[in-house]
């Protein structure tokens, strides 16, 4: 499950869905510290990070992807 979301982000985000990427992704993030699984973890906060960019946060979203 973590890796279909994960990769779901990631589909959202190069449609430039920005809303439903970063759905997906805190969908991810949430489940993967429920499983604790601290990589999909990070994983997950690329995509949230960048959805956070492209909908105006700007150093919200650059600073969760560092």
């Amino acid at each position: 499950m973590a890796y279909a979301l994960y990769n779901a982000a990631v589909l959202h985000g190069l449609r430039r869905e920005a809303q439903v990427a970063q759905a997906r992704a805190e969908a991810l993030i949430t489940l993967a510290r429920q499983q604790e699984f601290p990589g999909m973890v990070a994983r997950g906060m690329v995509p949230r990070g960048w959805a956070l960019a492209a909908q105006g946060q700007e150093s919200e979203g650059i600073a969760e992807m560092r």
